[in-house]
């Protein structure tokens, strides 16, 4: 089983400056319209939309947080795929195929 899926229909936009995931018309119903993120949250998306594991996730932040220790990262990022999942950009445990 994958550790984490991205829900159909959800993009990631940056506009004017700003990070914003969006869900289309297929995603609505499951998630809100427009959620504002952090720079950080956008940083981690990108590597979610490649289809990285959370370890190679973790590996390419520790090339950009230097000083943070690899299991903090790990954490960090278990943190960021439970609290998408809640929000509903993320597909439950339950609905992945």
């Amino acid at each position: 089983m994958s550790e984490y899926q991205i829900r159909n229909g959800i993009v990631l936009e940056e506009i004017l400056g700003r990070y914003l995931l969006i869900s289309t018309e297929v995603a609505r119903d499951k998630c809100v319209y427009i959620k504002a993120v952090e720079p950080l949250v956008a940083f981690y998306w990108e590597m979610m939309e490649q289809g990285l594991s959370i370890s190679d996730m973790a590996d390419q932040a520790s090339k950009v947080f230097k000083g943070v220790e690899r299991d903090v990262l790990i954490g960090d990022i278990k943190d960021l795929i439970a609290e998408m999942k809640e929000y509903g950009y993320l597909l439950k445990d339950d609905e992945i195929e």
